[in-house]
């Protein structure tokens, strides 16, 4: 009985057939309350269903059920994360990473999930891992730059900056970014010296001189 309900379910899960497989779902866990495969399956419809609280549940009975399984121990994770828990998403994004290593997109959520829970020490060494297989971006150097920052470690912060740019040193859309972010944190003159390498490296670059407008403009510098 147990197998033609489990399969009835998956099937009516597949073709989208939610509130039925969830009945059958729930039908299987009455005859096999040990079942993950079961509670996985219910953690992804109670999601679905905009049931978070029965969803992290689900999925966390899963996981108890069966820690070797590395995908019930992300399907927490990211429960936890659309919940707001960012906490105990980074617990669990912790205790999966290393199984699914080259997983880019896992990185990026478990780093998510640890800016957002204040764990800046732990979401740069993340960074920094990602930055490995991807090379440098602008917008996560300067987060990282913000992170040491409020870790009271201004060198290390200035530093994530002057690497970046060193490491480009003809990349204007990096300078442009950095650029607008010491408009965006009122810091005109580094803004103003970005532009002026900007100018050097390519005189024609259109944009960069509607960005010295902003910081003329914001600095209460109208010409």
């Amino acid at each position: 009985q147990f197998k033609s309900l489990f399969h009835e379910a998956m099937s009516e899960k597949m073709i989208g057939h939610y509130d039925r497989a969830t009945t059958l779902f729930e039908q299987c866990l009455i005859l096999e309350p040990q079942n993950a495969a079961v509670h996985f399956a219910l953690a992804d419809l109670y999601e679905v269903a905009g049931d978070l609280p029965k969803a992290i549940q689900a999925a966390n009975a899963a996981y108890d059920l069966d820690k070797t399984n590395k995908w019930y121990g992300i399907k927490v994770a990211q429960l936890y994360f659309k919940a707001g828990d960012y906490e105990k998403s980074a617990s669990f994004f912790s205790l999966t990473i290393t199984e699914e290593e080259k997983s880019l997109e896992l990185k990026y959520q478990y780093a998510e999930a640890l800016i957002n829970s204040k764990q800046y020490a732990k979401a740069i060494v993340v960074l920094d891992d990602i930055e490995v297989e991807t090379g440098k971006f602008a917008e996560m150097s300067l987060a990282k730059h913000d992170m040491y920052m409020i870790l009271g470690q201004p060198e290390k912060a200035k530093a994530e900056i002057d690497l970046l740019l060193s490491e480009n040193p003809t990349n204007v859309d990096f300078r442009m970014t950095v650029g607008q972010y010491y408009l965006d944190t009122d810091q005109y003159d580094k803004a103003r010296t970005i532009c002026q390498e900007i100018i050097k490296i390519n005189p024609e670059f259109g944009e960069v001189y509607f960005l010295l407008g902003d910081i003329e403009l914001r600095s209460n510098n109208v010409q």
